[in-house]
């Protein structure tokens, strides 16, 4: 079937051709010039009779035949070539996208992974501020690599706590709210606030020890 289908292609480019330089070329031709000179006429009767014009007529119909198929090859392998540089395009523009993907990939392997939430914390021990006599303020300075918003972290301490107060480094603003007991020495603190990398919390402890370490963890 599929030689079938060629041999049909082929024969029909070739029609289309062969109706143009036959019929139309040859025969229509020599019809007109017959009818409308008499000197062709009187010409073609002289010199070409009728079985020469038939033998005429046949070679160049066999030319005609070798035109057509030759003018027919010709817009095939016009096609052809338009679709092998369409092909080959799309082949080029299948390539870039491949790689570009295949950069995407490499990327998403290449970028960094987003480190664990860590909480630094620091004493900076008792702090020389008026309190009440038998009272010790302790200061811790905490520091986070993630933004955490709102903070919630669980304060442990080696020794009784009486009042727990907060505020930003570099600022005066202390908070006195977020802070709720669990025992003695534990306190869970909630604070409605966005807490920044570079940005250090400090939490200020009120205890009547002089020495005291406290730890921080998240929640």
């Amino acid at each position: 079937m599929e030689y079938l289908s060629g041999l049909y292609s082929y024969l029909w480019a070739c029609a289309h051709y062969w109706w143009f330089l036959i019929p139309n070329g040859i025969l229509t031709l020599d019809t007109v010039f017959d009818a409308l000179s008499s000197r062709y006429r009187t010409w073609s009767e002289q010199f070409l009779d009728q079985g020469t014009k038939r033998r005429l007529i046949a070679r160049l119909g066999l030319l005609a035949v070798f035109l057509a198929g030759f003018l027919a090859w010709m817009d095939e392998n016009k096609k052809a070539t338009q679709e092998s540089n369409r092909a080959n395009q799309l082949q080029g523009q299948l390539s870039e996208q491949g790689k570009t993907v295949q950069d995407l990939q490499a990327k998403m392997k290449e970028a960094p992974k987003q480190e664990p939430l860590k909480i630094g914390f620091y004493s900076l021990g008792p702090v020389a501020i008026r309190q009440k006599e038998g009272v010790v303020s302790h200061e811790f300075i905490l520091d986070t690599n993630q933004t955490i918003n709102p903070v919630r972290l669980s304060m442990n301490c080696d020794g009784d706590i009486m009042e727990v107060t907060s505020r930003m480094l570099g600022t005066n603003a202390i908070s006195w709210g977020g802070f709720e007991r669990v025992n003695p020495r534990q306190y869970e603190i909630d604070l409605n606030i966005a807490w920044f990398p570079n940005a250090p919390l400090v939490v200020r402890v009120h205890t009547n020890q002089k020495e005291m370490k406290c730890a921080f963890v998240t929640r």
